[in-house]
This record gives C-alpha cells, structure tokens and sequence, in this order.
C-alpha cells in the first residue's frame, strides 16, 4: 500500500491558515521520477526566424549538442512573462541553426527573443490512468514535465519555478487528468543553465 500525502497552506494580509491535518490518498503503487538536471544541460539561443506560431529556427550558442530530429523543449521570458513549448521536433541542424517545429504550450515569441532550449530527459512510467488516484509535479526552476503514450502527449505542463501541480481523487474539484489513458513515458526538463530538478510523485492502483 502507498500513501500520497498533502496539506494546505494560505495566507492573506499577514495571516497564515494551516490545514494541520494532512490529506491521505492511497493505493496499490507509488510513482516516483525526478530528475537534477546538471548547470548547463539547457542551452542559450534566439529565436532568428519565426515562421509561425509553432515553427522557427533557432540560433544556439556554440556546442549545443542538439541534433536532427530531437525532441525540444523551448522557454523564453518576454515583458516578465513565462513561455514554454514543449515536445517540438528539431529539423535539420546546420551548425548552431537549428530549426523547430510543432510541439504543444504557449505560442512563439516574436523573432529575435532570446530563448533557453533543452533536449528533455525521458523515463519509462506505465500505469492505468483510471486508477490514478494523486498527482503531484514540480521544477524548482522554471521547467516542464511531460506524461505520454507511445504515439501522443496526454499531459504536458509547464511550471514557473517553485510551481506544485497537484490532483488527487475526490479532493482537487479537477477531472483525473489522464483518465481512459494507458501513459508509457514522461518527459522531463529545466528552462534554466543553471540546472535545477524536476519531480513527480503519485499513487495508483494498479
């Protein structure tokens, strides 16, 4: 049996509310992913060419190590607004030009914003989505994570730094994100060259 934990915590004006006792949800298996992402595994670059809303080329600094037909997370902060498109398709790269294309999230910026890119890190995680029964995502730094199937991504997020996306049944008021879904993989990574960790944590009953 494994048991997914949380509480509540608010303030306003100065006062503090504190759910002293915890919610418990529990089930037959614990899911457990997290990933320190190493200073420098994300990558500085510009938007030089910006085609549409989901396709452009980017030019990254030197030794990038992005290659032809990757998959590619890209983030941006214009006007102090986050950005994030996660799962695009690398085109051909030519040096440090490197064309994208597709992915899902927020809209390109407009040519010429600066942007970080990173190749995000994949891990295996099978479970039956109707039997999810807690859900708790996190990036300590601006990052995405990426739940999916062998064909499709049936939930992507992104998170401004210290963000916790959390569902658990019969608590949040929120439809099980993944139900009728059989996940196989998630996707994981950090919009920072500093480095930072993503996590995930649930409980299903597989």
């Amino acid at each position: 049996m494994a048991a997914f934990n949380f509480s509540k915590n608010v303030t306003v004006a100065g006062i503090n509310l504190v759910e002293t006792r915890p919610t418990t949800i529990t089930g037959n298996q614990q899911i457990s992913r997290q990933k320190i992402h190493a200073a420098a595994a994300a990558k500085t670059g510009t938007l030089t060419t910006r085609t549409d809303d989901n396709t452009g080329e980017l030019t990254m600094s030197a030794s990038h190590g992005i290659t032809t037909g990757a998959r590619l997370d890209v983030y941006w902060t214009v006007g102090g607004v986050f950005g994030c498109r996660r799962g695009m398709t690398v085109g051909t790269v030519a040096t440090n030009a490197v064309p994208i294309d597709g992915g899902t999230g927020d809209v390109l910026p407009a040519a010429a914003s600066a942007v970080v890119a990173m190749v995000p890190v994949e891990y295996e995680l099978k479970f039956t989505g109707n039997l999810l029964q807690g859900l708790a995502m996190n990036s300590t730094v601006n990052g995405s994570i990426v739940i999916a199937d062998g064909s499709s991504d049936l939930l992507s997020l992104a998170f401004p730094a210290s963000y916790l996306y959390l569902w658990s049944y019969g608590t949040t008021g929120l439809v099980n994100p993944l139900a009728s879904q059989v996940p196989t993989k998630v996707f994981m990574s950090v919009g920072d060259v500093l480095g930072g960790t993503t996590t995930l944590l649930g409980v299903t009953n597989d």
